[in-house]
This record gives structure tokens, C-alpha cells and sequence, in this order.
């Protein structure tokens, strides 16, 4: 009888990876006839958005290229001023941390002193 449930389980062990397989191989045929048929349709579905948002008459009052520049302009002097604050900070930073680890240093040997006479 073990004989024969062994055999029934190699049979089933078999067929269920059998069925994973051919699952997994229509999955993966599934999926890339998706993604191909989406990357055959999206140059297109974008070029006449992008048409359809250049013809309406409101497109042209929406995409201001002068105000968005100077906002970028604006954006990018922030960021500058940013920098150089930040820029300051660690200089400042490793100025003191210098002075900490001169100061140390200073301190080690009349520590050793201060041992040796203890």
C-alpha cells in the first residue's frame, strides 16, 4: 500500500508542476501581449493628447512659458541661497570640530602627566 500512495503522490507532485508551469507560461504570454500592445498604443494615445491640448484655444493661456520660467528662476535662486547657508553651517561645523580635536590633543599629554605623577 506504500508502494502505491508513493507512486499517487509523484503522480499528483507531477501535475500540479505541470499546471504551475503552463500557468505561468500564459501569465507571462499575457502580460507581454499586454505591455506590447501598450507600448504600440501609448507614442499614439500621447501624440493626440498632446495635439487635442495644443488646438483647445485654452491650452495656450494655461502653458505660460514666462511665468513658469520665473517661477523656476525663483525656485533656483532659493535653492542657491539654500546651498550657501548649508554651505556655511559645515564650515562652521568642521571649524569646531577642529578646534574640539586640537583641544584633545592639547589635554592628552598632560593627562599622561597627571597619571604618571599619580
Amino acid at each position: 500500500v506504500g508502494s502505491g500512495e508513493s507512486a499517487v503522490d509523484a503522480l499528483v507532485t507531477r501535475l500540479v508542476g505541470a499546471w504551475r508551469r503552463q500557468f505561468a507560461l500564459a501569465v507571462k504570454r499575457k502580460v507581454r501581449y499586454f505591455l506590447i500592445s501598450l507600448a504600440e498604443r501609448l507614442p499614439t494615445h500621447l501624440l493626440r493628447s498632446l495635439h487635442t491640448m495644443c488646438d483647445e484655444p485654452t491650452s495656450t493661456s494655461s502653458l505660460d512659458v514666462a511665468s513658469a520660467r520665473a517661477a523656476l528662476l525663483e525656485h533656483k535662486a532659493g535653492l542657491e541661497t539654500e546651498h550657501a547657508r548649508a554651505t556655511q553651517l559645515l564650515d562652521r561645523f568642521y571649524s569646531l570640530r577642529g578646534q574640539l580635536e586640537e583641544g584633545s590633543r592639547a589635554d592628552r599629554p598632560a593627562e599622561a602627566l597627571a597619571a604618571g605623577r599619580g
